[in-house]
């Protein structure tokens, strides 16, 4: 099958849909990102069912996201195709003496019960209609999230809105689709944007903070834990959002970004913020109507002077943002292997990067900055109106920020979840956040952020005892070298740290048990639990002996921080039967040449590898895997296919 225009119905994932689709792979019992999903209500008494379905079959002939499917080539390639419509009906009825309370209560139930997953082979959405009688009253519409965002499902919210009226009004057919972005993508000027926005990823990866909160009290798991969340509803705050955003010319959201910025420089001790955001943008006016996931991630880093201005700093958020959002433009499955790269080069693991999300609410008729001027004494009765509730939630973010901002509705709702074992740590930032929007907004003068309550005076917090900077890293000495004495083959180990130039460095004395031990397969192997231990960064250097004499003693320290030169050999069957399908079906010659790309460079052929396992019998595998388990892609660099010894 073609589509309406005569291109191909079979075409690659665009850089935005790879994330979402890889998700379904990640992770056995969860998904990162949640469908999408809209509602469209419809005034007594509602529309005939045939005009209801006859709306939902025109969207899809709209809209070529409703009727695509996502398929693994031969190959191991992601690939979408466009057929008939991917869009499931369920019908509700209400009782005929059915209520508008009885209505609502039965749209809320549909809405709060649990969802299976969308085969995407299959279908990428589920539409309900509410009806009574024979008329329908609600369409409720929950896609999955690889084949359309937030932005677009409000496109289709409000073309389904249009469609669903009985005296429609005229509108531009002419929408874009999703292949079009992929097509432009995969151009000459596609691939130098990719190429731009990775190494501005790469700088920034090299640069942020490490361990923004040493707090943190388990490691990177898989499992949702119950964590601390704290939301705050603030008139105040999105009155002074307002204020902020017409006085300096910047958008409400950058206003948002340079306090939070500003927050957690104080709560942190950092000048360098690195903030994550995700961008939904099409990039181009063409592409505003666009229906398809582009689920990219930006990171935005903002410096944060206490001698400056909030003024300043605010226009400076605002030029973070934009570059961030520019940069953002890329392959994002390549820049989850650049961070591993930059990681390994700098020693860390996934550095704790807090998430920075600004939504604004149910299209709001006025735009930012058009509320009347307010005064200081508007700001402060506003404020008697602030609510902060706290509870323990499920939750699989570390540190995140989510604002929920609409002029109409006179408020900002701002929510942090956090596992920072300092709980009040993440309702004080809330408050001080609140605190800094409303001190600037309310006085006419420029404020300097180290005047501004509750930062007055504020310098980097004192390190807990045990703590130490190390390698522009706050970390805990004592926390590396229980992790080092761990390994088996080292019998005792000991920590230093050494200053040079200013800069503190840490070296480790390891004597080993065996001579197979050396500097890189350590390097190796602490690379592999730092995610369990986000205290701990691997050694500039180490002195690895087997003489008990020269323990502590030598002077030459071997770097580890480089291209392995002795990865470990497989253990285990299930590790040699992951080697074999790395090496068979996802370019192993490219595996070889950097091995820290996993799997050839590619990491949306995972899928390929884990279902040709499922196939041969080994089960439990996830993509997390290759995400954790760096040692897997060593493998490739000592063996070859006929090496690989065969199932027990």
């Amino acid at each position: 099958m073609s589509t309406a225009d005569g291109a191909a119905a079979t075409y690659p994932l665009s850089w935005g849909q790879a994330w979402p689709w890889l998700d379904q792979y990640r992770f056995p019992d969860r998904r990162t990102f949640d469908p999408v999903g809209f509602r469209v209500g419809l005034a007594e008494p509602g529309v005939p069912l045939g005009t209801a379905t006859d709306a939902l079959h025109r969207l899809c002939d709209r809209h070529e996201s409703l009727r695509t499917r996502y398929l693994v080539a031969a190959d191991g390639e992601p690939f979408q195709r466009i057929g008939d419509p991917a869009l499931e009906y369920e019908m509700v009825r209400l009782p005929a003496d059915a209520d508008p309370a009885a209505r609502e209560r039965c749209v809320a139930e549909i809405v709060g019960a649990g969802y299976p997953p969308f085969d995407v082979t299959r279908s990428c959405g589920r539409a309900i209609l509410v009806a009574r009688g024979d008329r329908v009253l609600d369409v409720l519409v929950l896609l999955d999230h690889v084949a359309a965002d937030v932005w677009g499902g409000d496109v289709l919210r409000r073309d389904l809105a249009v469609l669903l009226d009985p005296a429609p009004v005229a509108a531009d057919d002419r929408y874009g689709q999703p292949r079009e972005l992929a097509a432009e993508q995969s151009t000459e000027a596609g691939a130098r944007r990719n190429r731009a926005g990775l190494a501005y990823w790469r700088r920034q990866m090299a640069a942020i903070p490490h361990t923004l909160f040493p707090e943190i009290s388990e490691g990177r798991d898989t499992g949702r834990h119950s964590v601390h969340v704290a939301r705050l509803r603030s008139p105040a705050a999105a009155l002074a959002l307002d204020q902020l955003a017409e006085r300096y010319r910047v958008p409400a959201s950058a206003v948002l970004l340079g306090a939070y910025a500003a927050v957690m420089s104080a709560t942190t001790g950092f000048r360098t913020i690195g903030v994550s955001t995700v961008v939904n943008n099409r990039f181009s006016a063409r592409r505003r109507n666009t229906v398809t996931s582009t689920v990219l991630p930006a990171l935005a880093s903002v410096e944060v002077d206490w001698a400056d201005t909030v003024g300043s700093l605010l226009r400076q958020a605002a030029g973070a943002q934009l570059t961030a959002t520019q940069r953002a433009e890329c392959d994002n499955t390549e820049t989850l292997l650049e961070g591993i790269r930059v990681q390994h080069q700098r020693g860390t693991s996934s550095d704790l990067i807090p998430q920075f999300n600004f939504v604004v609410g149910d299209q709001p008729s006025a735009a930012p900055g058009g509320r009347p001027p307010c005064d200081a004494a508007t700001l402060a009765r506003a404020l008697a109106d602030t609510r902060l509730t706290e509870a323990e939630e499920p939750w699989q973010n570390w540190i995140r920020l989510s604002a929920q901002y609409g002029p109409d509705l006179g408020e900002v709702t701002l929510h942090v979840p956090s596992r920072v074992r300092d709980r009040a740590t993440t309702s004080a930032l809330l408050r001080h956040l609140e605190s800094l929007l409303v001190q600037q907004a309310g006085s006419t003068r420029e404020l300097v952020l180290r005047t501004v309550p509750p930062f007055a005076g504020r310098s980097r917090p004192p390190l807990a005892e045990g703590w130490a900077w190390v390698d522009g890293c706050r970390i805990r000495p004592a926390a590396v070298r229980d992790l080092i004495a761990t390994h088996p083959d080292v019998s005792r180990c000991a920590v230093r740290l050494v200053t040079e130039a200013g800069r503190a460095t840490m070296h480790a004395d390891v004597l080993a048990r065996t001579a197979d031990l050396d500097a890189v397969a350590l390097h190796r192997w602490l690379m592999a639990r730092l995610d369990s231990c986000p205290a701990a960064i691997t050694p500039r250097g180490y002195a690895v002996t087997t003489d008990p004499a020269a323990f502590g003693r030598t002077g030459t320290a071997a770097d580890g921080r480089g291209a392995p030169a002795r990865p470990r050999p497989p253990r285990t069957d299930g590790e040699r039967a992951l080697l074999a399908a790395v090496r068979t079906h996802a370019a192993p010659r490219a595996l070889l040449e950097d091995p820290y790309a996993l799997t050839g460079g590619r990491l949306d052929r995972v899928p390929a590898v884990l279902r040709r396992l499922a196939e041969q019998g080994w089960h439990g595998l996830h993509l997390e895997d290759f995400l954790n388990l760096r040692p897997l892609a060593d493998l490739a660099t000592v063996l070859h296919p006929v090496d690989v010894p065969a199932r027990a």
